[in-house]
């Protein structure tokens, strides 16, 4: 009997460093790879325990003291131990300019081991949230190659690997899991999304990419009874960049634009692939609106008129253009902005799209007009998507944001422990966040695949990946 899952990639990954992913198709082999001190592929909204048993506060939030599950085993059968973990941590910080570095204490040591199974982790700011920052692969307990190969605490380890796919065996250490598992898994890349589409209806693929699809090969599978959707935490953003002055200097320029356009307008021409953002979106529904807020103005911004509306006609004048990643459906929300400015405010936009090279290093430039761009909240919580923007933070700083009232709300929601409480803070700085809006939220990002009849208990994460090792096989090929 057969028990090879065959798995479509968007493209190869870029590195095949999959503790320290760079790029999604990383991330997504990596899942089978790489076991997370805690995972977001739960049933709740909170983190569950992976490599990790627990992981309790033992001061403000600052310090947290974690157990390692000592009956983990790596795929060369080494029991998982405190040192393992520890290594991860020097390897975040020999990257110390690195988002996940200035997250710990680097002045008075961010890790201890305790025992053999028990460390201690201290952050640079009290942090609350650090069960969901220790779903990061780059907390991930790591070993260094011996002879060329790494042994892995995923369920699966590497097999082989080519210029268009990459093969894992599950092995003998293993969780037990849901069974029969699969034996093997074979990734392919696959960049043209219909490619995929057509080897899944020959049978040659079992997991479509849950990125590419359009709007019209996802209408063919609406009734598809293996069609598999989940809104994801990626949202679609409208940013500026140095040749934008009059948006970057102006919060209420920013805040104007984001009232002008309609959001249910953008998506309605790819309804199953996004949908209007707003506050009771994924990790933003944790910050609820202030109490008596309108809620479309909350998320929004009320409609421009008067000054506002003359201030925005003013910040658009010249020539504007939209750089944006030329991959499905970038290009129907930059048109969808494009036409509402022209319709509006008779203002012509032009749209740049440019392959995903050339759109990160437009990214890192920062020479650009208008941005579409898509950030993926790092970990399960708001805290990934605001604290960036703290000015002492890598957002915050590369836009001039310098807002102490920001500043002092992230501050105190970032050290609260207590839930309810804790929702309260992030709903002020999200409010704050909201005010300032350094970029436009317009759309979540909706991850849809299709899977063949032979396996059971596929599920999307709210990161948009696959658990791996929680499918079971059905019967043979």
């Amino acid at each position: 009997m057969s028990s090879r899952l065959n798995i479509a990639l968007d493209s190869m990954p870029l590195s095949d460093d999959y503790h320290w992913p760079i790029d999604y198709d990383s991330r997504v082999v990596g899942e089978a790879l790489v076991r997370p001190l805690f995972s977001a592929h739960g049933e709740s909204a909170e983190p569950a325990p992976d490599a990790a048993e627990t992981a309790w506060t033992v001061d403000d939030g600052r310090t947290w003291r974690l157990r390692l599950d000592e009956r983990r085993r790596w795929s060369d059968g080494a029991r998982l131990r405190a040192e393992h973990a520890q290594a991860a941590v020097e390897r975040i910080l020999s990257r110390p300019g690195s988002a996940v570095a200035r997250l710990l204490d680097r002045a008075t040591g961010p890790v201890r081991v305790v025992d053999g199974n028990t460390l201690e982790y201290r952050f640079a700011q009290p942090t609350a949230f650090a069960r969901e920052v220790l779903t990061l692969p780059q907390f991930a307990p790591f070993r260094a190659a011996v002879d060329g190969r790494r042994a892995t605490l995923g369920s699966y380890a590497q097999a082989g690997a080519g210029a268009r796919g990459i093969r894992l065996a599950r092995h003998d250490f293993a969780d037990e899991g849901p069974a029969p598992a699969a034996e093997h898994l074979a990734f392919t890349s696959r960049e043209n999304h219909q490619d995929a589409l057509d080897a899944y209806g020959d049978g040659a693929l079992d997991i479509t990419p849950t990125i590419g699809f359009t709007q019209d090969q996802l209408d063919r599978f609406a009734d598809h009874p293996r069609l598999l959707s989940r809104d994801v935490s990626m949202f679609g953003s409208l940013e500026f960049g140095t040749r934008a002055t009059r948006f970057t200097a102006s919060p209420d320029a920013r805040r104007a634009l984001s009232g002008l356009l309609d959001r249910g307008r953008l998506v309605g021409r790819v309804p199953g692939l996004l949908k209007p953002w707003s506050q009771r979106s994924d990790l933003w529904k944790r910050a609820p609106s202030a109490p008596g807020a309108n809620a479309a103005q909350a998320t929004t911004g009320a409609r421009p008129t008067g000054r506002d509306l003359a201030l925005l006609r003013e910040a658009v004048r010249g020539e504007r253009t939209i750089t944006y990643a030329d991959f499905p459906p970038n290009g129907e929300v930059v048109a969808g902005i494009r036409e509402q400015l022209r319709e509006e405010l008779g203002v012509v936009v032009s749209g740049r799209p440019v392959t995903f090279p050339a759109y990160v290093r437009t990214v890192v430039s920062g020479d650009y007009d208008m941005l579409y761009t898509l950030t993926t909240a790092d970990y399960p919580h708001l805290a990934a998507l605001l604290t960036p923007w703290h000015s002492h933070d890598v957002a915050g700083a590369r836009a001039g944001l310098r807002d102490p009232v920001l500043d002092r709300f992230l501050d105190r929601a970032r050290a609260c422990l207590n839930r309810d409480s804790a929702e309260t803070a992030w709903g002020l700085a999200g409010e704050r966040w909201l005010t300032l809006m350094p970029r436009i939220p317009l759309v979540q990002v909706r991850a849809n695949c299709v899977y063949s009849q032979r396996i059971t208990g596929l599920k999307i994460s709210g990161a948009g990946f696959l658990a791996f090792d929680r499918i079971s096989m059905n019967c043979a090929e």
